[in-house]
């Protein structure tokens, strides 16, 4: 064991949570296999070391499972639904897929548009099942994972845009999730938007809202970024070290121990 290694692992013990996170983001970047040494760890007299070596070993083992999320989004980016399910799952690990896509299955069922759907009864749906928006001034990340949206019925715009959207694109109604300077929305022309942060009311379109298509591929994006930044804001390394990860362009050779300021990376600030 190097000199390095063997100073980083005295810093993991540290009771200040950025040093102790720094050398976790160094230990790992530094070490090409860290199964073995993260073992060796576990056993450990030092409660501190134990407890870091049990979070490095959460790290190692969702960034092998979310790495390059994106890389594989982009190849299926229309199957919007299982795409925010897997970027609910990084920030929520231990919701299955299987039960979250049934969620969205009772979601459907209860809808039961009958024969002829429509976007009026689908905004109607979402309003009277109580579906609302987050306060503007709170940012939790729940908000931005579509699980706890089906259960809680209350989340970001763009995730209840998404989730209306894909409710009408079900049933046939082809319809668009729309960025504006009012917040997200959903329309089926452009000429009117219907905005789930003004109590799910239909407005006339004009040019003051800047109103623009926001792709599948931008909703996806959009929540993984949000999560990160809640993810920062919380100080969790292990969030931030995964959700990084799955953002990470698959034809990149460096992670995000090389990409990232201190303390989740090398980079000073």
């Amino acid at each position: 064991m190097n000199k390095k290694l063997m100073a980083l692992l005295k810093l993991l013990a540290d009771e200040d949570q950025t040093v102790a996170n720094f050398a976790m983001a160094e230990t790992l970047s530094s070490v090409k296999n860290p199964g073995e040494l993260i073992s060796r760890l576990q056993e450990s007299s030092l409660k501190n070391i134990r407890r870091k070596s049990h979070q490095m070993q959460g790290v190692v083992n969702c960034r092998n499972e979310r790495s390059n999320l994106f890389v594989k989004i982009q190849k299926n980016p229309e199957k919007l639904i299982e795409n925010l399910i897997e970027i609910h799952q990084l920030w929520f690990n231990e919701d299955t897929k299987e039960e979250l896509l049934n969620e969205w299955e009772k979601i459907f069922d209860r809808f039961n548009p009958g024969k002829q759907s429509s976007l009026k009864k689908i905004l109607s749906f979402m309003k009277n099942n109580g579906f609302r928006t987050s306060p503007f001034n709170e940012l939790f990340a729940e908000y931005f994972c579509i699980g706890s949206v089906f259960g809680k019925k209350l989340g970001s715009d763009c995730i209840l845009a998404a989730i209306s959207s894909e409710l009408a694109n079900k049933t046939g109604i082809e319809t668009n999730v729309i960025k504006t300077e009012a917040g997200f929305g959903i329309s089926c022309d452009m000429k009117k938007i219907c905005l789930p942060s003004a109590n799910w009311a239909v407005v006339s379109n004009s040019p003051d809202l800047k109103s623009s298509i926001f792709t599948p591929l931008m909703i996806c994006r959009y929540a993984a970024y949000m999560l990160l930044l809640c993810a920062i804001i919380s100080g969790s390394f292990r969030y931030v070290n995964t959700i990084g990860t799955a953002l990470l362009d698959g034809n990149m050779k460096k992670t995000i121990f090389d990409i990232f300021p201190y303390p989740y990376g090398k980079n000073q600030i």
